[in-house]
């Protein structure tokens, strides 16, 4: 599991954190994940991912109805489409946990075990 942002504060609402999005730029890199050599019908890069699939895990503090009705699910368009359709990987399924700044153990527990199966499933 990655941890890529940490702590990263108000200023991301909404849109990827700045540590997230460099961790794409090093690792979704030309070559293993495009070829920016082979463009599609479009001109765009060829995804070289193709047929892969992927799961994202959201922490937030934003409710997920604020999240969609207010954002349009922002981060999710991005990501589903802007990162990981660009390099082939379809679909993407989103594990969304919230409110993440204060949860109760009993929250933290069922999150904990979410993932779990989550996991189990990949393997």
């Amino acid at each position: 599991m990655v941890r890529a942002c940490g702590d990263v504060g108000a200023d991301v609402v909404g849109r990827l954190p700045a540590k997230l999005k460099g961790l794409f730029d090093r690792a979704l890199i030309p070559g293993r994940t495009f070829d920016s050599r082979n463009q599609t019908k479009f001109g765009l890069s060829s995804p070289a991912l193709a047929g892969r699939t992927g799961q994202v895990i959201l922490t937030s503090d934003t409710p997920r109805w604020f999240l969609r009705w207010i954002y349009g699910i922002a981060i999710l368009r991005q990501t589903t489409g802007q990162i990981f359709g660009f390099i082939g990987i379809a679909p993407t399924r989103y594990t969304y946990f919230a409110v993440a700044s204060h949860p109760d153990d009993a929250l933290v527990d069922h999150w904990v075990e979410k993932v779990r199966r989550i996991g189990a499933r990949a393997v």
